[in-house]
């Protein structure tokens, strides 16, 4: 992790972006070549007009004279792709619009570059942004993030809207409310500056690799708390929008006292997430099961137990495994079976990273086995090959009664 003077902030996110978007740049086209598809793909034919309007917005705030002449050019030659204040995904498909909502992502660009450099781009931006406000106030409805971006333009944004319940939007939030120069303080409720991750509601807990998925709330939050993860720096995608993180007023952040933070979503795939490290990594534990219901308990303040309740008969072979437990396959996360090195299990065994973690298995109504192999949660966004990030902690049913439970014992130690 690193820490940052306040001039650092502020340099920072316009750092990132540059170095993201000109590792792109095609030295024949001008433009920034990238996917929104295939986003960790090393080589794109496709030219995305959002990712390069926010290029554009990372030359100008770089502040350097001929970085601000190229950003102008570059901002004149999207502008011609407009279709009745709306543009097309990529420059390809001009005319075609696809996302009916793309343009609402540049009113934050527009209105920031005619904010801070007005004398330069008023001209160019004016009517554009007005046609891109217009189009957007009158369509019949429009999504949150949207209607969000709309109102921020208009200077009427307020910090009641109702707060998104996943990180990429939680980011636009931020955009909206710094936009109004309002404060980020409902947002970052919903973060945990010790381990550096998104701890709020959520529909899917994003994985990335071997560490959670990275958003542009981490550079928000990273500006927050004068404090960036060491996964948020490293080069990746999501820097092509990070110009428009802007430094905000630094809270004192505060060193946990826990040695971990969990979540209970008991209704939900993952009925619990623990997250454990710090910015350097940070580390998770995911229960997992696809079918079923989960009761979840807590007793004290590190141990968990969890009851699974399995739907219908016993599975086919193929979907045997119908509950696991998944890390991150690090050197510092190796398990034990009864004090031994083994991939089998069984009931009751004690599975345990000494002095770390320990957890148990038990199940009655039929015949049981545990497996620890290599393998990847359902919420892994990369997709490499073969390639496995996690350690699956499998329990496979050889045989058992319709609705045969299982209960998983989860002790944490000082992480």
């Amino acid at each position: 992790m690193s820490i940052f003077t306040e001039e650092d902030l502020k340099r920072k996110p316009v750092e990132l972006a540059l170095l993201a978007a000109q590792k792109r740049v095609s030295p024949r086209t001008g433009f920034v070549h990238f996917c929104t598809e295939e986003p960790f793909g090393e080589i794109s034919d496709t030219i995305p007009l959002l990712e390069n309007f926010y290029y554009a917005h990372a030359l100008f705030r770089s502040k350097l004279a001929q970085n601000i002449i190229e950003g102008r050019k570059l901002l004149e030659k999207l502008l011609a792709f407009e279709v009745a204040g709306n543009f097309p995904c990529y420059l390809h498909e001009y005319p075609v619009c696809r996302d009916s909502e793309l343009s609402s992502a540049l009113l934050p660009v527009f209105f920031t570059l005619m904010r801070d450099f007005g004398s330069f781009v008023e001209d160019l931006l004016d009517k554009p942004a007005k046609r891109v406000a217009e189009y957007l106030a009158n369509k019949k409805t429009l999504s949150l993030r949207a209607e969000n971006r709309l109102l921020a333009f208009s200077g009427k944004f307020t910090l009641d809207r109702p707060l998104p319940s996943d990180p990429a939007s939680l980011a636009d939030f931020c955009v909206c409310a710094q936009m109004g120069g309002l404060s980020l303080d409902p947002v970052k409720k919903c973060w945990d500056p010790a381990r550096f991750v998104y701890i709020g509601e959520t529909k899917e807990r994003l994985q990335e690799g071997k560490e959670p998925a990275v958003t542009l709330l981490d550079l928000f939050m990273g500006e927050c708390f004068g404090e960036f993860s060491k996964r948020s720096l490293a080069p990746h995608p999501i820097h092509l929008k990070a110009s428009i993180v802007y430094p905000g007023k630094i809270e004192k952040r505060e060193e946990s006292k826990a040695p971990f933070t969990s979540i209970i979503e008991a209704e939900k795939r993952q009925p619990l997430t623990i997250y454990f490290g710090n910015g350097s990594l940070t580390s998770s534990l995911v229960v997992e099961a696809k079918k079923g219901c989960w009761v979840v308990a807590r007793e004290g303040d590190s141990i968990f137990n969890l009851v699974y309740t399995p739907d219908g008969e016993s599975p086919s072979e193929e979907e045997s495994v119908e509950c696991a437990i998944y890390m991150d396959d690090h050197p510092s996360n190796t398990l034990f079976v009864s004090g031994e090195k083994s991939t089998v299990f069984y009931a009751g065994d004690m599975l345990a990273m000494p002095g770390r973690l320990k957890i148990q298995f038990f199940s009655e109504g039929g015949d049981y086995i545990g497996h620890i192999s290599r393998g990847n949660r359902s919420f892994q966004r990369r997709s490499e090959g073969y390639a496995a990030y996690d350690v699956k902690i499998g329990w496979r049913t050889l045989r058992r009664f319709s609705n045969a439970g299982t209960v998983i014992r989860i002790e944490m130690n000082s992480l």
